[in-house]
């Protein structure tokens, strides 16, 4: 059955594509959000809500793939490849590895504080301008340290921000425990990026959702989408089999399942699933004032007004649907030798979703080189809500061709050739 036609298709329902759908229809643009849902599965809902601009750092470190190696067969490591043959993943380590140099992470640092900084000042802007009540907080983000070594290690990651204006501010043994009174007081000591935020995510989704709604943005939920039909150098409308929407132009904002469609099309886009899980539950007593990362166990702790939540863990395990218990008791595990109380025995959610992986830490951004309609935003890595007004913003502009407020060729598919 076909559908009506719409200026812009925009295909994922998480932030990426909320925030695209948002700034589209600040253009006037009528648009239509197609999501496969349930949203309970995206990693826009179960993620541990920071807004971080200091995350300008990309993962690509060879001592990060030696530790993966390392803990191949260790279920509860921080970082994990699950044990199988998969090509597509071994591409993607190659390229990894491959960009694990200082060029390749300067580009990248420069590309991401670019969107990062571009992000925080627009969520500034979209909270206030339309009243979305999603527990924003301005405290800063502290990076937690058990040992003195990882502590003083840290300084050289420190040095690197510093010239894009992202210094932590260090604290040491009780002045760490009188900043965070919830910390055990045999800690080290921790740095705090004060330019950093949070935010409930799942709050921020559906007032997202909310506000698009009353702008007139049309949503279809449990939507698969399965083909794109192109004539010549265009998309003229999607399909699920059953149903088909057409557009003026198309947007794929589907997170870590993006590259299940871009193969179709012969485009690149070296993106993999990197599996999380999250644990949310009822305030402990002795509740944190700030958001912390501990450091050594990688797990990361968020405190809102009547919740509270302990995340992290990366599992390149493809798409598997299996609900590991150790690696949700992991996050317990992680968080015990850093917090006086560090869970409560509510648990009101267990959780694991897909981050988009992709290969050189910058995400993908930008016009189908083989498609004239055709845009793609994904690839965001673990700070896809932080980086989402900002993707929404370029993509917007991408499609309207008014010119852009960030450098575009940081992010565009151009660059894997």
């Amino acid at each position: 059955m076909s559908k009506q036609n719409f200026d812009v298709c925009v295909i994922g329902g998480g932030i990426i594509g909320l925030c695209c759908a948002y700034y589209l229809q600040k253009e006037g643009k009528s648009v239509i959000v197609l999501d496969k849902g349930p949203i309970e599965k995206a990693s826009s809902h179960g993620n541990c809500g920071y807004i971080s601009p200091s995350h300008i750092v990309p993962l690509n470190d060879w001592s990060l793939i030696l530790k993966s190696l390392k803990w191949i067969f260790k279920e509860d490591a921080p970082f994990r490849i699950k044990p199988r043959f998969d090509l597509d993943l071994l591409k993607w380590f190659v390229g990894f590895a491959r960009r694990a140099n200082s060029t390749h992470i300067e580009r990248a640092m420069a590309g991401r504080n670019a969107l990062l900084k571009s992000s925080d000042t627009l969520y500034k802007s979209l909270f206030e301008d339309e009243n979305i009540a999603c527990n924003y907080r301005t405290d800063g983000i502290f990076w937690v340290f058990k040992e003195e070594h990882g502590f003083h290690h840290f300084n050289k990651e420190n040095d690197m921000v510093k010239p894009y204006g992202l210094e932590a501010k260090p604290f040491v043994g009780q002045a760490l425990i009188d900043k965070e009174p919830a910390l055990k007081e045999d800690l080290f000591g921790g740095w705090l990026f004060e330019m950093d935020s949070w935010v409930k995510p799942d709050d921020v989704i559906s007032g997202l959702v909310s506000v698009l709604k009353n702008k007139g943005v049309q949503f279809v939920s449990d939507y698969e989408l399965k083909y794109l039909n192109i004539e010549g150098d265009k998309v003229t409308s999607v399909s699920n089999g059953q149903e088909t929407y057409s557009a003026d132009d198309f947007v794929l904002s589907m997170g870590a399942w993006t590259p299940l469609i871009t193969k179709q099309l012969n485009l690149s886009v070296p993106v993999v699933p990197g599996k999380g899980y999250s644990l949310t539950m009822k305030p402990p007593k002795n509740m944190l004032k700030h958001a912390c990362i501990f450091q050594e166990s990688k797990v990361a702790a968020t405190p809102w007004k009547d919740t509270f939540r302990l995340g992290s863990l990366m599992e390149f395990a493809g798409y598997d649907e299996n609900f590991s218990r150790v690696r949700l008791n992991a996050l317990k595990k992680g968080a015990e030798a850093y917090l006086k109380t560090p869970y409560s025995e509510e648990i009101l959610e267990e959780w694991f979703g897909y981050r988009p992986m992709s290969v050189d830490g910058l995400p993908i951004i930008g016009k189908s080189p083989k498609h004239k309609n055709l845009f793609v935003a994904t690839g965001h890595s673990m700070i896809g809500l932080s980086m989402g007004t900002g993707t929404g913003k370029l993509i917007s502009e991408l499609v309207t061709k008014k010119g852009v407020h960030l450098d575009a060729s940081f992010y565009g598919m151009e660059r894997f050739g």
